[in-house]
């Protein structure tokens, strides 16, 4: 294309200039209107069939004023609603512009035609507000900013607010029951849903529900009977409903009608509901038993048992009064509830508990009785037969031990033991008094406790000390003894022994002292006599000669001494076997000639040496002597009869 050549300044201007570069004289543009188009959203610019401004255009634009002929608009969903804006270009240059909606809503469609304005000039713009295609959207009202942009410099815009209305429209909401026909066949209730459907409007409906029936003998329960469906949902409720009872083989049809109302709008719908009863069956009467029927119970005066009501051959529900009888009018019953139910084909179950007198003890008794159990209709029965019994005394059974039964001591007044009484053959407890005795009154016999309890197959056992003097030392003596345990009605007994024996310790001394004196006795025989070594001599120098260099006492010590240690000797060995004599004078004989003559020996040394006197007697002699005092004392050990 060629430059376009300014009337006005003669200067060349670039195709598609609309104003003189030199002297801003307007070229003219097309007269042929362009069609209308869609608003932009938000960060979109609608190009225009026209050559872009230049650089130099854009900086000289200046953001359109905007004015709104309407600033509320209630939408039509059949047919868009126009509005118009008076815009004014400040600029000194020729603009176009377009509408953006920043935030438009996804459900809103808006369309202008294009737009411009010369220089400082001013229009009223048509602008169209419809609903897009689809789903209608809720009634709502909402407020929509538009943003004017210039096409030139598309930061330079104006916004204007318009609050846009989406009006309530469409149809109230509609009731449907599911099933719309019910069988009742020996049943009086029934059920239904409805299913709310507000899918027609686009707001939503608070809808009440009731139920009616021509006759109205009928009674309902709408859950719930208001609900509130939201705008193009559905909702559901439950009717229930309960007929009246037929007569046996009859057959009745009603429709139920129900009714949704929502902003003085009702909506209907019906069930029809088809009633049958069938024949009255054939009456079958109830059977009773008891389990067991037979009851035996020991030490017991009631026992529970379990009635059992059949009615599995029955076709109807019954309810009966149960009840007990007693010919004797000994047996009372306990139950837990006057009335029992039972339903049709089932078994029913009721635990009761009878109580009669106990008999004697050790002895039994029976009861007859009945159970029964009657309505308007019949009175069914059933017999049991309780049995009591009672054991014998727990005393009659009863045992009574002394462990252990014969008691020995020895060298003591004393002795224990242990008295058990037995419960084992018995159900019941047993309270029995203990005590014992001696026939002869020669022992005191003493029992703790003196009262037991005994539990039920059981025994328990009580200490017991005997106390009586000694016998002589050697003796024994047996004592019999006698036990009794009572409860006051009856009495067990047992014997019992206490055998005492006394030692005799006479010839255990006997012997002891006899033998302890001979060997301390030989000791000393063999050990010094004086406390001067020189003077000692044993027994071995006896039957040798006496030396030549022994001066005069030495060689009467020499002499004499150890000739009276052999005697000492002899005589303890001959006090030692006195304790195989039956009487003890070999062992005193012994034992005094021992001490004798050592003595007198004594004396002689002392007399005629100076052994003795000057050293002293040594241990030896202190053996000697006491050795035979011990022998003569195991020689006196014998008991004389």
């Amino acid at each position: 294309m060629s430059d376009i050549i300014c009337e006005a300044c003669g200067a060349a201007n670039p195709p598609g200039t609309q104003f003189c570069t030199e002297c801003d004289a307007y070229f003219g543009w097309s007269q042929t209107a362009a069609p209308a188009r869609p608003a932009t959203p938000s960060g979109m610019s609608t190009t225009t069939p026209v050559t872009p401004a230049t650089a130099a255009d854009a900086s000289r634009v200046i953001a359109p004023t905007v004015e709104a002929d309407q600033t509320a608009l209630t939408l039509d969903p059949e047919v868009a609603v126009p509005m118009s804006l008076h815009m004014y270009n400040p600029s000194p240059v020729v603009d176009g512009y377009v509408v953006q909606i920043p935030t438009a809503p996804s459900w809103l469609r808006v369309t202008h035609e294009e737009i411009r304005l010369l220089p400082r000039s001013d229009a009223m713009v048509p602008v169209t507000f419809g609903l897009a295609d689809g789903p209608v959207p809720e009634a709502q009202t909402v407020s929509v900013d538009l943003l004017i942009c210039s096409l030139t410099d598309e930061h330079k815009s104006t916004p204007a607010r318009v609050e846009l209305t989406v009006p309530r429209f469409g149809r109230p909401v509609t009731v449907t029951a599911h099933p719309s026909m019910i069988r009742l066949l020996d049943e009086n209730e029934g059920k239904a849903q409805l299913a709310l459907d507000n899918s027609a409007s686009n707001y939503p409906q608070t809808v009440s529900l009731t139920a009616t029936e021509p006759e109205g003998v009928v009674r309902f329960d709408v859950t719930p009977a208001r609900c509130t469906v939201e705008a193009g949902a559905t909702a559901t409720a439950t009717l229930a409903f309960a007929m009246p009872e037929l007569d046996h083989g009859a057959t009745t049809e009603r429709r139920l009608a129900i009714t949704a109302t929502s902003d003085d709008e009702h909506t209907e719908t019906s069930v029809t509901v088809t009633q049958q009863r069938s024949q009255a069956p054939e009456h079958v009467p109830v059977t009773l038993r008891l389990e067991p029927s037979v009851m035996r119970v020991k030490d017991f005066a009631m026992a529970d048992l379990l009635l059992v009501v059949d009615n599995r051959r029955g076709t109807q529900d019954r309810t009966l009064t149960v009840g007990g009888r007693d010919p004797e009018g000994r047996v009372s019953f306990t139950f837990p509830t006057s009335r029992i139910d039972v339903a049709a084909g089932r078994i029913a179950t009721m635990r009761l508990t009878v109580e009669a007198e106990p008999p004697e003890i050790g002895k039994d008794v029976s009861y007859p009785f009945s159970v029964l159990a009657n309505d308007e209709v019949e009175e069914a029965e059933t017999t049991g037969t309780l049995t009591l019994s009672r054991s014998p005394a727990a005393i009659t059974t009863a045992a009574l031990r002394l462990h252990p039964s014969k008691i020995s001591v020895r060298n003591t007044s004393t002795g224990h033991s242990r008295l058990i009484v037995d419960n084992a053959g018995s159900d019941q407890w047993l309270t029995v008094y203990l005590a014992g005795s001696d026939p002869e009154a020669a022992a005191r016999v003493t029992v703790r406790p003196a009262s037991v309890q005994v539990p039920p197959r059981q025994s328990v056992w009580a200490e017991t000390t005997i106390t009586a003097n000694p016998p002589d030392a050697g003796e024994s003596a047996e004592r019999q003894l006698s036990f009794t345990a009572t409860d006051g009605r009856g009495t067990v007994t047992c014997e019992g022994t206490f055998a005492q024996r006394t030692s005799d310790w006479m010839p255990v001394a006997r012997v002891v002292l006899t033998l302890l004196g001979a060997l301390v006795a030989a000791a000393g025989a063999l050990s010094p006599w004086t406390r001067i070594p020189e003077h000692f001599f044993g027994v071995d120098r006896l039957g040798v000669a006496i030396p030549d260099d022994l001066d005069g006492e030495l060689r009467q010590l020499f002499a004499t001494q150890p000739p009276a240690r052999v005697v000492v000797l002899v005589l303890a060995a001959a006090m030692a076997l006195g304790v195989f004599a039956r009487s003890g004078k070999t062992t005193q004989t012994a034992a005094i000639a021992m001490a004798a003559g050592f003595v007198g020996y004594m004396v002689f040394l002392a007399t005629t040496t100076t052994g003795i006197v000057v050293g002293g007697v040594a241990y030896g002699a202190v053996l000697v002597v006491v050795g035979a005092v011990s022998g003569f004392l195991g020689g006196l050990c014998i008991r004389r009869r």
